[in-house]
């Protein structure tokens, strides 16, 4: 691939970094976001206590639609804003591999109680 190729595929995502205020989560988590012409894609929204940081990047880039929530896995640091991030975008879909749903169903059930 060349350097033209390569400069082309990475005007088309982006990458936030979603600090976390706990030591050691510094350049920790990050949310790719994906420009496919008019929609857009969020890769992994990270955890719920990141979400403000998110939705504050997402303004600053003038980012008013998400069309897709794509969930590589379903773990705190990778999904668990998902569903706080759709009451600022209803409208997007979330992708997540079938099997997603029913991992997080024995990762719960494995934890303890009070976690």
């Amino acid at each position: 691939m060349n350097d033209a190729a390569i400069n082309d595929s990475c005007s088309h995502i982006d990458l936030v970094k979603l600090d976390i205020p706990l030591e050691g989560f510094y350049n920790f988590i990050g949310c790719w976001i994906y420009y496919a012409g008019n929609q857009i894609t969020l890769v992994d929204p990270g955890p719920r206590n990141t979400i403000a940081a998110l939705m504050y990047a997402l303004r600053e880039r003038g980012i008013k639609k998400i069309d897709y929530i794509l969930l590589t896995h379903i773990h705190i640091d990778h999904a668990g804003g998902a569903g706080l991030l759709l009451q600022y975008y209803p409208s997007a879909q979330v992708i997540c591999h079938p099997v997603g749903p029913r991992q997080n169903q024995s990762y719960k059930k494995a934890l303890p109680h009070n976690s």
